[in-house]
């Protein structure tokens, strides 16, 4: 049963007064009851106390759309024993030179990460990119590291971004200059 906004809010308000300073990363985690979680899913967030609480407390883990985070979700779900379900889009595959080569194409990256998972391949009801990994509960794999990508220019903070448009701007002009 949904419990109303009004109701949610009381109860997230009563969870919040009743932590305390040496309340554990997970009590806090727990408290503010999130809904999704904003941060780079890498082996600093998993190293953190919050981070390792959060994956350790979790009841599944979804990826829509994830970009590079696709295989550390599904990493992080096989290490930590979640469920998961991924809509991978982008394959990033020179970002990831220990993949296979053969994995180039969406499609071949759900195949990869299926297999590696020992998950099934499921479709959702719309058009696109609509093909998901899911795999149910299973036992955690402790030897299972967190994937990220090997780039130099992958740069942790927010401005990745920002580096990439100007790289593009950079090889743009080369080209008219070069024409």
């Amino acid at each position: 049963a949904k419990v109303p906004r009004k109701s949610r809010r009381k109860l997230l308000r009563k969870r919040l007064a009743a932590l305390t300073p040496d309340s554990s990363p997970r009590d806090q985690l727990m408290a503010r009851n999130p809904r999704r979680v904003e941060a780079l899913l890498d082996p600093a967030f998993e190293a953190s106390e919050q981070g390792r609480a959060l994956l350790e407390s979790c009841s599944a883990i979804v990826a829509l759309h994830a970009d590079e985070a696709t295989e550390a979700a599904v990493d992080a779900a096989l290490k930590y024993g979640k469920p998961f379900a991924v809509v991978p889009c982008c394959v990033f595959a020179d970002l990831f030179p220990n993949r296979p080569a053969a994995v180039r194409t969406t499609a071949e990256f759900c195949d990869y990460l299926a297999a590696k998972a020992g998950a099934t391949l499921e479709y959702l009801r719309f058009e696109g990119k609509n093909k998901v990994v899911v795999r149910g509960d299973a036992p955690p794999r402790r030897d299972v590291a967190i994937t990220e990508p090997r780039d130099p220019s992958h740069v942790v903070s927010g401005v990745k971004t920002d580096l990439m448009f100007e790289r593009m701007r950079r090889e743009h002009k080369s080209a008219a200059a070069a024409a």
